[in-house]
């Protein structure tokens, strides 16, 4: 199985795939019942958030320097 990034690569587009921990290091609860906001680290979220913000702004960087 693949995440959506995946069928983008294969078809030749560049993709990433942020993801929000080291390998083994995610939430346990992720994709299963207790998937509840009851389990969420509103830290976690919070900090994810930065970065993924600070990642699109990197990407506009790049993409006006290759204009």
């Amino acid at each position: 199985a693949s995440s959506d990034h995946a069928s983008w690569f294969r078809a030749g587009y560049p993709s990433s795939f942020p993801f929000e921990a080291a390998r083994g290091n995610s939430n346990p609860y992720a994709h299963t019942s207790n998937d509840t906001l009851a389990n969420i680290n509103w830290v976690h979220v919070a900090d994810f958030t930065k970065f993924s913000i600070a990642y699109v702004v990197e990407l506009t960087q790049q993409t006006k320097a290759a204009c």
